[in-house]
């Protein structure tokens, strides 16, 4: 297991710090999470629990943490997750693992990014083209980067070139791959699936200064008390179907 994924292990064994038996985590996470393998690595280490994983968009899975639909969130829309953070000041919110985004497309593309200066000559030189560009369009963080890419190019690819999917990274990249177009993957999906692509990393756009995703472990924070003894007291959450499992355990 990598030394990235330990803290995530971490901050949701103080989440549950729990002895009764069975306990439910309902955790809601970003497809690339589950594509670059990470929740394989993961999921091996939660013996006090039985996850079940909700694969999203990282805007809705904050949303469903905010609705209490779900115990803890991974993700890495930053700009999503600061709105939430402002509505949810009690949340725990923990920076845990980063990885990259790249610009893919064919070798030999008609929009000769492999020529393009940097990320955002690349984003325009797709939007001056007959290039497709297929777009996340699942407010995911990488749907989220892409779009603030192509605020920061002051450019937009027109409708009959963009193809929206609306679901995981795997599945755009293989409808990429299909119509040899451009999208914005992350690094981790694109290097496990890269055998299996026709797709090339698109010149020097990888090593853009844009390029970074960060990942993050969103949690609210558990609700304390004090007992008769006068010891501090931690339960395991305020989510009910939590709640009536745990004991409660000194921290």
């Amino acid at each position: 297991m990598s030394k990235a994924a330990w803290p995530v292990v971490a901050v949701i064994f103080v989440l549950l710090g729990c002895r009764a038996a069975p306990v439910y985590l309902d955790m809601a996470t970003t497809t690339s999470v589950e594509n670059s393998g990470l929740l394989n690595a993961l999921l091996p280490h939660f013996e006090r629990a039985t996850v079940r994983v909700h694969l999203v968009g990282g805007g809705l899975a904050l949303k469903m943490l905010s609705d209490g639909k779900v115990d803890i969130v991974i993700s890495h829309a930053p700009e999503t997750e600061r709105r939430y953070l402002a509505q949810h000041p009690e949340w725990v919110y923990r920076k845990v693992a980063f990885n990259q985004f790249l610009l893919v497309g064919p070798e030999d593309g008609p929009a000769h990014v492999r020529d393009a200066a940097d990320v955002i000559d690349a984003f325009r030189r797709i939007a001056a083209s007959d290039a497709t560009f297929v777009s996340r369009g699942d407010q995911s963080g990488t749907h989220e980067r892409e779009q603030s890419l192509w605020k920061a190019a002051r450019v937009a690819p027109s409708a009959e070139h963009l193809l929206v999917s609306g679901a995981s990274m795997a599945i755009t990249l293989r409808q990429t791959n299909e119509r040899q177009s451009y999208t914005l993957a992350d690094d981790s999906t694109f290097w496990q699936l890269q055998s299996r692509l026709n797709l090339a990393v698109a010149g020097k756009v990888n090593v853009s200064p844009e390029r970074e995703g960060r990942y993050r472990v969103s949690v609210p924070a558990p609700a304390s008390r004090t007992d008769s003894r006068g010891s501090g007291q931690t339960h395991c959450s305020r989510r009910p179907s939590l709640r009536r499992r745990c004991q409660s355990i000194v921290v």
